[in-house]
């Protein structure tokens, strides 16, 4: 059985590649003009949600606010980051990244969404809840967001 792990873990890293960020901060970028009229989260959170297009990814990528706002289009882990971001831009928030266990066969167990203020904000569905109805697994603060930035960087070639 083991010999069976290390022989897909081997496959895995071999069918992988890293990229590295180019930025020296990750949080430097232009902010679109659009985004300073948000006067507050709960805006902020619309507007990502509207801005980005949900779409999985099947192998973890973490991508730089700008690269997302180029793209346009992310799974749950980049609507994250530029909320993060753009709230670090904007208001000047330090906001932390939580990991949430969901009953989604779909997506998988995990979801990833922003904590605030006692409150989740859920760009990639649009939706603001209570901290306390969620079950978190993990919470990222904003020094670690920007690590995962720079350090998981692999895609499958």
């Amino acid at each position: 059985m083991i010999k069976f792990i290390w022989i897909f873990l081997v496959s895995i890293i071999i069918s992988c590649t890293y990229v590295p960020v180019t930025e020296s901060n990750i949080w430097d970028f232009e902010v679109p003009e659009e985004c300073y009229n948000i006067q507050n989260l709960e805006e902020l959170n619309t507007w990502v949600y509207h801005y980005l297009t949900y779409k999985y990814d099947e192998i973890e990528f973490y991508r730089t606010p700008k690269e997302i706002l180029e793209r346009k289009e992310e799974d749950c882990d980049g609507h994250a980051i530029l909320f993060i971001g753009l709230a670090y831009k904007l208001f000047g928030y330090k906001l932390s990244c939580v990991k949430i266990f969901v009953d989604q066969k779909t997506f998988g167990p995990y979801h990833k969404v922003v904590l605030a203020n006692k409150k989740i904000y859920d760009p990639t569905w649009n939706q603001v809840r209570s901290w306390r109805t969620e079950n978190i697994c993990y919470i990222a603060d904003f020094n670690e967001v920007e690590n995962w930035v720079k350090i998981l960087r692999f895609k499958t070639l």
